[in-house]
């Protein structure tokens, strides 16, 4: 509840103020924020998969950060848009991470239904001395 009211306070804050990045700026933030993107939503699917480490989310976050930057700064200092590789790949990994966690979130979702459909008895049926376990594999 209060990570909500801080991200709802963020949000008004951030439209009322005025504030606009200058153009010359524009890549390293986009870089920027694609890299705590992904370092946090690789942290939500680590969660999930019961693998979560800080340290590992952390240093991945920073490491992730100092590493597009550097990219867009040595693309910025050569003339190429390096900065493009590194929105590529972050993009390719905050949408694969996405993906595996809406199919973790329907195959939980379905695995309760199949779990909720199978404790409810059947009209006329006899109630059956299987366990829950068996009644799932048998239908």
């Amino acid at each position: 509840m209060i990570a909500l009211l801080g991200i709802l306070i963020g949000v008004v804050v951030g439209v009322m103020l005025p504030f606009q990045v200058p153009p010359a700026y524009a890549k390293y933030l986009s870089v920027s924020f694609l890299a705590g993107l992904d370092s946090v939503i690789g942290a939500v699917r680590a969660d999930i998969e019961d693998k979560y480490d800080f340290l590992v989310f952390a240093t991945g976050f920073v490491s992730n950060a100092l590493l597009a930057g550097a990219l867009t700064f040595l693309g910025d200092r050569l003339g190429v848009d390096l900065y493009l590789a590194a929105l590529v790949t972050f993009g390719v990994r905050i949408f694969e991470n996405l993906a595996w966690i809406r199919r973790d979130l329907i195959s939980k979702y379905r695995e309760k239904q199949a779990l909720q459909s199978a404790e409810m008895p059947v009209v006329g049926e006899e109630p059956s001395s299987l366990p829950l376990a068996d009644k799932i594999t048998a239908r």
